[in-house]
C-alpha cells in the first residue's frame, strides 16, 4: 500500500475514508464496504503538492463525529492551533463520522480539501463512539495520537502539556476532569461517579477516576 491508502481490520463497517492531501497518485476504489478515496474530488497535484503532509507524521488527533455539523469548523480551528504549536506542518486530524444524520459529512469533506491535514472516515452507519473511534485510531500514521471528543468539552489546548508530559518517559497520558460541564444532568454526572468506581473496585488494574477518552498516547 502507498500513502494514502489503508488496510481496515473491519471493512464490515467501513465505507470510505477521504483525504485530499495524503497522496500523489490516484488512489483505487474500493468495494461497497471497504475504503475509497474519491478522485473527482482530489484537488490536482499541482494545487496541493506543497501541502501534501509526511507520510508518518509526529501526531495524529482522532475525533469520532455524530451529528457534529455546527461543530467542525472551530473543532478544526482550535485543534490544528493545538497541533501547529507543538507539531508544525507534522500532524494530522482524523475525524470519524459515525452514521451522522446531518451534514457533518459534508463539512470533514469540505475541511479535508481546504486545509491540507484533515483526514476523513466516513462509517456506513452508526456504530457507536467505541468502534468509531478504533476505526480512526486504525487510520492515525502518528507517533502519537490525541483522542478527542467533537463537542470540545474537552480543551485540546491542553495538548502542550500533555506533550509535554509525555516527553518524560511515560506512554499514555489522560486528561483528568476536575469539574463537570454545565450542560450536564446532575443524574449522568453522579451515574458516571459511580460507575467508574464500582468498576475500579473489581478491576484487576487502576483505572484513573473521573476520565473520558481525553488521552493522549504512543
Amino acid at each position: 500500500a502507498y500513502p494514502g491508502s489503508y488496510d481496515f481490520d473491519f471493512d464490515f463497517f467501513a465505507r470510505r475514508a477521504y483525504c485530499s492531501t495524503m497522496t500523489r497518485r490516484p488512489a483505487p476504489i474500493a468495494p461497497e464496504g471497504g475504503v475509497m478515496f474519491p478522485g473527482d474530488q482530489r484537488p490536482k497535484e499541482t494545487e496541493y503538492m506543497s501541502r501534501i503532509q509526511p507520510d508518518h507524521p509526529t501526531l495524529s488527533v482522532v475525533v469520532p463525529c455524530f451529528n457534529e455539523t455546527g461543530n467542525i469548523v472551530e473543532l478544526v480551528r482550535r485543534t490544528s492551533a493545538a497541533c501547529q504549536a507543538v507539531a508544525p506542518d507534522d500532524f494530522e486530524i482524523v475525524l470519524v463520522n459515525d452514521g451522522s444524520a446531518d451534514d457533518t459529512w459534508a463539512e470533514i469533506q469540505k475541511q479535508a480539501e481546504e486545509t491540507g491535514y484533515v483526514c476523513g472516515v466516513d462509517l456506513s452507519r452508526n456504530h457507536g463512539h467505541q468502534l468509531a473511534l478504533s476505526a480512526g485510531l486504525s487510520v492515525a500514521r502518528g507517533d502519537r495520537i490525541l483522542i478527542l471528543d467533537a463537542d470540545l468539552q474537552d480543551p485540546p489546548e491542553l495538548l502542550a502539556d500533555m506533550m509535554s508530559i509525555m516527553d518524560g518517559g511515560v506512554d499514555v497520558v489522560y486528561g483528568q476532569r476536575t469539574k463537570r460541564h454545565n450542560g450536564e444532568s446532575p443524574i449522568r454526572g453522579a451515574a458516571s461517579t459511580i460507575f467508574y468506581r464500582v468498576l475500579n473496585r473489581f478491576a484487576t488494574v487502576d483505572i484513573p477516576l473521573d476520565t473520558g477518552d481525553f488521552r493522549l498516547i504512543s
